[in-house]
């Protein structure tokens, strides 16, 4: 599967690109969305993993610009260590199947980018 993960936290890309690697996807790790467009021009992605805070963007914002681009091809899941602020959002309106607090838990989150697992919100 090809897998699109946009956070800025350096190490949390770097451990979900190995991870997901490992596990045979193609991974592509963007630190913020500004190159968010370009890296959906080139493929469609399967699953988008986006944070809900970025740096000049909000994550319902950039997830409204990928289902503008993707429709409803991708499974965008949300990552954040921001519950207090997720807890605001209809999720099922902003298209995001699930949702997956940090520190991630990396069984759950393989599970859900394989399709064994749950929605998590």
């Amino acid at each position: 599967m090809k897998v699109v993960v946009i956070d800025n936290d350096a190490a949390l890309l770097r451990s979900l690109q190995v991870l997901l690697e490992s596990r045979g996807h193609e991974v592509v790790c963007l630190a913020d969305a500004a190159a968010v467009e370009e890296v959906l021009e080139r493929a469609l992605p399967d699953v988008v993993l986006v944070d809900l805070v970025l740096p000049g963007a909000w994550g319902p914002d950039v997830i409204r610009r990928i289902r503008s681009r993707c429709g409803c091809a991708s499974r965008i899941i949300l990552i954040s260590g921001h519950t207090d602020l997720v807890e605001r959002l209809d999720l099922e309106e902003e298209g995001v199947v699930a949702f997956l607090p940090k520190p991630i838990d990396y069984a759950t989150l393989t599970g859900l980018i394989e399709g064994r697992g749950k929605r998590a919100h």
